[in-house]
């Protein structure tokens, strides 16, 4: 009996919401994290998600990346793609990624969560989007 293959997603800028980019070089990854990360003012998130075309986890959580950040339209997203050995390199000594897929939430510029995560354990994502997120609605502002 033929066991059935999982669907293959290509990790790709192509597909990617308007709050989202895609990283693949380090001077790209760089500047990121000097300019668009650590000079973040005000409540905004930023949610970091370190992936590599040869991660079958990363390939499989991508496209659930996607739909959060399309329901997220208020919190910035950077998909690092640490393929490059350079990049690689950098984002385990530079900034601790131990494994993949992994991620880290900023807020103002500082780190405030850090995490691997997988299919199984998604809503762990949202959860940390949802409690680094201020909440916009009408009975949640005070004036």
């Amino acid at each position: 009996m033929r066991m059935a293959r999982q669907p293959s997603f290509k990790l790709s800028a192509d597909q990617l919401p308007a709050n989202a980019q895609y990283i693949t070089t380090m001077d790209d990854a760089v500047l990121a994290f000097r300019n668009d990360i650590a000079t973040c003012v005000g409540d905004k998130l930023t949610v970091v998600f370190f992936s590599a075309p040869w991660c079958p986890g990363c390939k499989r959580l991508y496209p659930k990346i996607l739909q959060i950040a399309n329901n997220n339209p208020e919190v910035a997203f950077k998909v690092v793609c640490v393929g490059d050995d350079h990049l690689r390199t950098w984002a385990q000594d530079v900034l601790g990624v131990s494994k993949l897929p992994y991620f880290q939430l900023y807020v103002e510029g500082q780190l405030v969560s850090a995490f691997s995560a997988n299919l199984q354990t998604i809503n762990v994502v949202r959860a940390e989007i949802a409690t680094h997120t201020p909440c916009t609605h009408e009975f949640c502002t005070t004036n």
